[in-house]
């Protein structure tokens, strides 16, 4: 929206008083810095001519860039999503592991109960 405000400002000729300024009355602003010389501007000048003999290219260079902006979203919301499944499935596999090594330390622990009883009962007979 701003940038067809201002495309619009910078082709119409803005009226006011002769010798009103440094450039001539009813010349759009667009065409004033074309008469500067500037470097480069004969390259601009074309482009803009192509653009304003063709105005539907603005329209396909907003679809463009509007598509391209969502299949950037929609990737990243994608990778995401993956990343976080990875994420998940390595926690799952960590706390399995965990979970088995708690088993094995419950394990150790009973059998190490059973030789403490076996020793204080073989103590307290010998």
């Amino acid at each position: 929206l701003f940038a067809g405000l201002a495309y619009c400002l910078a082709a119409k000729p803005l009226p006011h008083a002769p010798k009103c300024g440094p450039f001539d009355s009813g010349v759009a602003p667009m065409e004033a810095v074309g008469s500067l010389g500037l470097p480069g501007l004969a390259m601009v000048a074309r482009i803009l001519g192509v653009v304003q003999a063709n105005p539907g290219i603005i329209l396909g260079l907003v679809v463009v860039l509007a598509l391209v902006a969502v299949l950037h979203v929609a990737g990243g919301l994608r990778a995401h999503r993956v990343a976080l499944e990875q994420l998940q499935s390595a926690t799952q596999r960590k706390v399995e592991a965990l979970e088995n090594e708690l088993w094995r330390m419950e394990r150790h622990g009973d059998l190490l109960k059973r030789r403490l009883d076996w020793h204080e009962k073989h103590k307290a007979n010998a």
